[in-house]
């Protein structure tokens, strides 16, 4: 089905108090800066949006609107965008040259790649690298579109440049973060893992010193006894709620407590969050739920990904039977990212961020996948929740976050963050 290709503002939506496409828009992908991601109200900046020819007899077609900047109309795939089109790009992003590559998405990935900022202050971050070594970009109502194969080697030399350059930077400021989180014992982790994902042996520290500042350096080897070096990463986490008490767990936004065998958002509170206050070894992983009852079939909790440590930051799913999707919240901002979807059913959700591409899935099958930049480091999972009820609260049972790294040879399903919860994951068939 083609679609026309456009860059247009985000949509704030003053009833449910969040950032959204425009009408009518698929293909999500925001390029506007950090800053305005999190900015309650209208915000500054751009989307990567699509609007679809509609099947006949499935409803109307709705055009972009009259100011949007058009981009193409058919498959971004094979459009082929003209000098006219990179300048505008150029030009509205503020970037630095016009994209490179051959077609219209090629373009979006070079924004994505060379010409983002590592920082988020003046546009995107870059693309990070999923664990299977790619770099892709998945868009609502069409899947993967993208795909380029990732190379570690250039981002661990002494001089980094392009794209291998933007990352490490992102990679550098993700071990900052995971310092301030958990000491030198995270970062070991972190960084172990993802040494082990891109092959290389701890002891080549020529390699692996290339992708931390000096300054972090200095810390974690003042705080190490001089003897710091990357660890095998060790870590996953549940809760079965039996215990009756919410230990481990902070009330981020709205009022969330224990029912005696069940977590429950007892609050009225809209975009309620909890945060589960002990660190995997990866930024990329996912967390699990299953549902326990519902106030309404509005209002369901759902899980939670990438949660900062001190701030209302996150990738979350909200699953309802008439809207939903996965959003992300920026310090307290929310953003509709994927497609709605629904299910009038009890049941499992997980939610899988990897790289920059997160998958939502209910009983295993999955329901959307989509790209962004914008949440990157944090190693903490939790639960998320659109609205509750002091009358009839939501609940959810069985919640777990894990980063699917085997550690020392153990099947995942064996080894434990040390959580004193006693559900074993085993043969459940995540």
């Amino acid at each position: 089905m083609p679609h026309t290709y456009a860059l247009y503002p985000w949509s704030w939506n003053a009833a449910e108090s969040c950032h959204e496409p425009p009408e009518g828009a698929f293909a999500v992908l925001d390029l506007r800066p950090e800053a305005e991601q999190a900015r309650a109200g209208q915000s500054s900046g751009w989307g990567f949006f699509a609007w679809p020819d509609m099947v006949p007899g499935n409803g109307p077609n709705i055009a972009p609107p009259a100011d949007a900047v058009t981009l193409g109309y058919g498959d971004c795939r094979e459009l082929l965008p003209d000098t006219a089109t990179r300048d505008e790009l150029r030009i509205k992003l503020g970037l630095s040259a016009n994209p490179g590559g051959t077609t219209l998405i090629d373009c979006i990935g070079d924004v994505l790649g060379s010409l983002s900022d590592p920082t988020g202050q003046s546009g995107p971050k870059p693309l990070l690298p999923t664990r299977e070594g790619l770099l892709e970009i998945h868009l609502s109502n069409h899947s993967r579109v993208w795909m380029q194969a990732f190379d570690a080697n250039p981002m661990m030399s002494t001089v980094a440049t392009g794209r291998a350059n933007r990352i490490r930077d992102v990679i550098r400021t993700d071990l900052e973060t995971a310092a301030k989180s958990g000491g030198p014992t995270l970062v070991a982790k972190v960084l172990g893992g993802l040494l082990d994902r891109w092959g290389v042996d701890y002891s080549q520290a020529a390699k692996w010193k290339n992708l931390i500042r000096g300054p972090l350096l200095a810390e974690l080897l003042g705080k190490s006894g001089g003897k710091f070096n990357p660890k095998k990463p060790q870590t996953s986490y549940s809760d079965d709620f039996n215990d009756g008490n919410t230990t481990g767990w902070t009330s981020v936004a709205g009022t969330w407590d224990n029912a005696g065998t069940a977590f429950r958002y007892n609050s009225s509170t809209s975009n309620g969050s909890a945060r589960f206050d002990s660190d995997v070894s990866s930024a990329d992983h996912w967390s699990i739920i299953t549902q326990a009852s519902v106030n309404t079939m509005q209002n369901r909790i759902g899980p939670a990904v990438r949660f900062a440590a001190g701030a209302t930051t996150y990738y979350g799913a909200r699953y309802t039977n008439t809207v939903g999707g996965i959003r992300k919240v920026v310090t307290g901002t929310p953003t509709n990212l994927g497609s709605t979807f629904g299910n009038s059913a009890l049941h499992t959700a997980r939610l899988d961020i990897n790289g920059s591409t997160f998958s939502y899935l209910i009983s295993g099958a999955t329901q959307a996948s989509a790209t962004d930049t914008s949440i990157t480091g944090n190693t903490r999972g939790g639960t998320s929740c659109v609205a509750g009820s002091t009358l009839t609260p939501s609940t959810a049972d069985d919640w777990s976050v894990d980063d699917g790294i085997t550690a020392a040879g153990q099947p995942m399903a064996l080894r434990t963050g040390g959580h004193r919860q006693g559900w074993a994951r085993v043969g459940r068939g995540f």
